[in-house]
């Protein structure tokens, strides 16, 4: 039986809450959270998607506490076997995902509920997270960083400078900022990279690759051991959604201390 959150909880867990305090960052993620109810519905979904009797069973970990420790993971880079043990050990952890005085059960738990999450979830899950930060003003979405990648092809050797020409060439493209690589350049090529807005393309992909690095470094976007394309979107996924959470936690946590220098001055 998969529950939506926990039903109850018990005095010695509403003391625990008054009594813990969690760091400013992760509570402005645990604010978001609780008031997108939604996100949980859709986690809830999944997990209910493959049982027999749906409202009946053992009682299993409940949506609320495999989303937040789904967040938890990837927004700390740990594995199902550290993450088991630094929430039963952590009483501000504990907090955050919603186990509170529960027994915390054991790492396989973690992995067998978090399979069970579909790419297209965390996609819309997604969409609604940047949708919010849109509608509180954190977000413009007036750009989007993109990255690509070349393979080989029968058609030549995968250089960037090349192949990526023919890929670009009916997408609507006008600028591609890669510089050349070996030849002699000509006259026109010196002066377009010479360009403002060659030197603009390239700074912006400089922020595409800062972006890449900080998923890599931070948000566990390392080797996918899953196999399948739904399961590598997936981990893709949860690395953009943890980055995404922490942002705008970010900017949420510096937005009342612009307003209070506004209203100073």
């Amino acid at each position: 039986m998969r529950e939506i959150t926990r039903a109850q909880i018990g005095f010695a867990d509403l003391e625990l809450g008054r009594s813990v305090r969690l760091d400013p960052l992760r509570q402005r993620i645990s604010d978001f959270l609780d008031r997108h109810g939604e996100l949980v519905t859709a986690v809830h979904r999944d997990l209910s998607r493959a049982l027999k009797h749906a409202r009946r069973g053992r009682r299993g970990l409940s949506a609320e506490q495999v989303l937040r420790s789904f967040v938890l993971m990837r927004t700390k880079n740990w594995d199902y076997r550290e993450l088991a043990e630094r929430v039963a050990d952590g009483f501000t952890l504990r907090q955050f995902t919603r186990f509170a005085g529960a027994p915390v059960p054991p790492h396989q738990a973690f992995h067998r509920a978090f399979v069970r999450l579909q790419a297209a979830t965390l996609r819309k899950i997604n969409d609604a997270v940047v949708d919010a930060a849109v509608k509180m003003g954190l977000e413009d979405v007036e750009k989007l960083r993109l990255d690509t990648t070349v393979v080989e092809t029968a058609i030549r050797y995968p250089r960037d400078s090349g192949l990526l020409w023919d890929t670009v060439r009916g997408r609507g493209v006008t600028l591609v900022a890669i510089p050349q690589r070996g030849g002699k350049r000509s006259v026109e090529q010196e002066q377009f990279e010479k360009s403002r807005a060659f030197k603009q393309a390239q700074a912006f992909r400089s922020g595409v690759e800062g972006r890449i690095s900080v998923l890599f470094r931070g948000r566990g976007m390392k080797r996918c051991l899953w196999s399948g394309s739904e399961r590598f979107e997936l981990f893709l996924a949860a690395a953009v959604l943890a980055n995404n959470l922490l942002v705008i936690a970010a900017r949420l946590q510096k937005r009342p201390a612009a307003a209070s220098r506004r209203v100073a001055a």
